[in-house]
């Protein structure tokens, strides 16, 4: 049976195993990990920041699954969140991915969040189909949107209205 919750600073190690995994589809993976200290996922998982929450699917207590929800706290953008670093230790667990978004996403409306958003590098098709899937729409495409070292990342951006 899965587990799921909010991440908290005393999962840093599960956390952190499932970030390490070599389980990796694509490199993003990797790359998050490599450039985030223990401090900063420390931070990421303190109680403090109500504006950020890392969910976590669990089974047989391993973390399987996580996804990060931040909510935006910009005068007039508070009814918006994103939803990022959405990992998966089994790429074929689609069940559990599922369920974590539910969960993500029922969070979301218990704190009066109206719309979620989220990026997809363009050369992951399986992400894109996912969330669509979920029910996210394309809002477009934006060219050179991450830049890692000297590689530069397309991304489409997507939109769920939870309204």
């Amino acid at each position: 049976m899965t587990n799921i919750r909010i991440l908290r600073h005393d999962d840093l190690d599960h956390y952190t195993q499932l970030l390490s995994s070599n389980t990796h589809t694509y490199s993003w993976d990797k790359v998050y990990l490599e450039n985030l200290s223990n401090e900063d996922l420390k931070q990421m998982l303190s109680d403090d920041d109500e504006f950020c929450n890392i969910i976590g699917a669990f089974k047989d207590d391993k973390l399987v699954a996580c996804v990060t929800l931040r909510q935006l706290k910009q005068v007039g953008s508070s009814h918006k969140a994103m939803i990022e670093n959405l990992f998966l230790l089994d790429k074929k667990d689609e069940s559990t991915i599922v369920n974590l978004m539910q969960f993500a996403i029922d969070h979301a409306k218990s704190r009066n969040i109206e719309k979620l958003m989220t990026c997809v590098t363009s050369n992951n098709i399986s992400g894109k189909i996912f969330f669509s899937s979920m029910g996210f729409e394309t809002l477009g495409l934006e060219s050179k949107s991450s830049k890692i070292g000297d590689e530069y990342f397309d991304v489409h951006w997507l939109l769920y209205d939870i309204v």
